[in-house]
């Protein structure tokens, strides 16, 4: 006879007694596990700590969990560790223009598991290897720079260094391991909040600001230590999780943890002019993709090739291009083709798994370049929507009648500028961290008494007007007096008359600015000749003459320590063949 295994099976309330019984020990594990962490960082014992569904089973896992978790990342102040930074003030109190560079001490970037504050005595573990802080910078247009480096043996942020990746608020860039760093467009301001974090598995440093993030950088190399570097500030406080984050910490913790398939999550991106399948091979905000999409249709436009291409982020298959929308127009203007595709939502500094959460297709809009010329024709251009930080108008004069005569108008800006609006567009010659070019190609016929009126693509304009937006206000240099709002109308009058303006530039000038300057006192800045020879060359053919009037403005207490406009010299106005720009900028 064989011999049978009987199997008895534990009746249902057995198994609820030996369910409690296991929730019971687990939440034992728990407490006991808590204590610990409490004691470690140093948080009060009436605290709460959320295990966010982290259920240790053993005294093994708990055991895991306190030998695997981030402690606090620790900045140093001298010998001392801080959370604080305040400037150095001396017995008058104005700020000094030091920098000083601040870091962290070496961060494990081998844990797994970190702790930290959700609200007011209420703490979370979280299961994840990122690492972040934010640092809260008071003090009026702050100088700073924030980012990661590979040691401590880093005494300053140096843009030339290949292990060094940074943010820096001066010229609004980010620097890679590289020397010319890239655009972020963000103004920072008093009171902002300024968050970095590191992602060791992915190799990922990102920023965030006021809660939102702005940007995600890949780097070549594992960095160790965060770093601040502090010229222009009052106080800075840093929060590494003992108190509440501004960002959604959290949230991106678990999306990350949660959505980890994104790293190979495919979703199409689509507009009238193309519809692209994307597998996704890394991490990347939206405008980084859509700068990535940009190269690609540009190149797709330009060789006529259908799109089958692998990024270090994504790979893209073309499945839908609108051959129609593509006309020598179009062509002809693919220089300004990044302002006319755009998302339909501003979800820009979102990153790819957040916005594809719910959906799986990210739209775009597209405008045609006559569908952008007509909006702009169609109503009356209004300067006062293209911002206050300048204004360059450029007139061409020529005392002989001319019927049709050839021009090229080059445009060059260093890194202190940056161009903005424009009209009409100009064609874009090159475009870096560096240097931008731009250039407008076109007729122009003459009275000879007035000035020219300019032909470009068979519509014509009585200046060219292009938009500066100003990156270092520092760099604009040259001769200061001071002006009251009493008395602005009169006081620009007498100083454009003797910088050589005509009575109808006056004219133009003082009516666009008269509305800006509404405060009671400026100083002005005659901006020097480095503004034409470095900040923003200009040069146009046929015209050796060229008359350049660039004015700063910047609020004062008074002006009882500056010269008057009495002190200015006279500037000669040019005859004959010439050009006049004019402009401001409110510093």
């Amino acid at each position: 006879m064989d011999t049978q295994e009987f199997i008895v099976k534990p009746s249902e309330q057995q198994q609820v007694f030996n369910k409690n019984e296991q929730t019971n020990e687990n939440q034992l594990l728990i407490n006991k596990a808590s204590l610990s962490l409490k004691t470690m960082f140093s948080i009060s014992s009436s605290d709460i700590i959320d295990w966010n569904g982290i259920i240790p089973k053993s005294e093994e896992d708990v055991q895991f969990i306190l030998n695997n978790i981030q402690q606090r990342i620790v900045f140093m102040d001298g010998k001392n560790q801080t959370t604080t930074f305040v400037s150095f003030q001396d017995s008058v109190g104005p700020l000094r223009n030091i920098k000083q560079m601040k870091l962290s001490r070496f961060v494990d970037l081998s844990k797994q598991y970190t702790l930290v504050c959700v609200e007011q005595n209420k703490y979370q573990l979280i299961k994840t290897d990122i690492q972040y802080c934010e640092f809260h910078i008071i003090g009026k247009d702050p100088i700073f720079s924030i980012g990661i480096v590979l040691n401590t043996l880093n005494k300053r942020f140096n843009n030339k260094s290949d292990r060094v990746v940074k943010l820096s608020s001066n010229d609004r860039k980010i620097f890679n391991e590289e020397t010319k760093g890239n655009n972020t467009n963000t103004l920072f301001e008093d009171s902002d909040v300024i968050g970095c974090g590191y992602i060791p598995s992915q190799q990922i440093v990102f920023y965030t600001r006021n809660g939102n993030l702005i940007n995600v950088i890949h780097t070549e190399y594992k960095m160790n230590c965060f770093a601040i570097e502090l010229e222009r500030y009052n106080t800075v406080n840093i929060n590494t999780g003992n108190q509440p984050f501004v960002f959604d910490y959290i949230e991106f913790c678990n999306d990350f943890n949660t959505n980890t398939t994104f790293l190979k999550k495919t979703f199409t991106v689509n507009c009238e002019l193309f519809i692209f399948e994307i597998k996704m091979s890394g991490i990347t905000t939206l405008e980084q993709l859509k700068n990535k999409l940009l190269e690609i249709v540009i190149n797709r436009i330009n060789t006529s090739k259908q799109v089958n291409i692998k990024t270090d982020i994504f790979e893209c298959e073309e499945m839908f291009w609108n051959e129609g929308l593509i006309d020598e127009d179009e062509i002809n203007h693919i220089y300004d083709i990044k302002n006319r595709i755009t998302f339909k939502e501003e979800c820009e500094c979102s990153t790819i798994f957040s916005v594809l959460k719910t959906n799986s297709q990210i739209e775009m809009n597209f405008i045609t370049h006559q569908q952008q010329e007509d909006q702009i024709v169609s109503k009356e251009v209004n300067w006062s929507d293209f911002g206050e930080e300048e204004k360059p108008v450029i007139l061409m004069y020529d005392d002989t009648i001319k019927e049709k005569e050839e021009f090229c108008c080059h445009l060059e800006l260093n890194d202190a500028i940056d161009i903005g609006a424009t009209y009409p567009n100009p064609r874009i010659i090159t475009e870096d961290n560096t240097k931008k070019a731009y250039e407008w190609k076109g007729t122009y016929c003459s009275d000879g008494v007035s000035n020219c009126v300019i032909e470009i693509n068979n519509k014509h304009f009585d200046y060219l007007f292009w938009e500066g937006v100003c990156l270092k206000k520092e760099e604009f240099k040259g001769k200061e007096v001071g002006i009251t709002h009493e008395n602005i109308s009169n006081e620009l009058e007498v100083l454009l008359k003797k910088l050589g303006m005509n009575a109808r530039e006056i004219n133009d000038f003082i009516v666009y600015w008269i509305a800006k300057l509404n405060k009671n006192y400026y100083k002005v800045t005659i901006c020097d000749s480095s503004y034409d020879n470095e900040i923003a060359q200009l040069k146009i053919s046929g015209f050796n003459q060229i008359h350049r009037i660039a004015l700063k403005f910047e609020e004062v207490e008074n002006i009882n320590n500056l010269p008057t406009i009495d002190s200015v010299e006279e500037r000669q106005r040019p005859t004959g063949k010439y050009v006049i720009e004019w402009g401001g900028i409110i510093a």
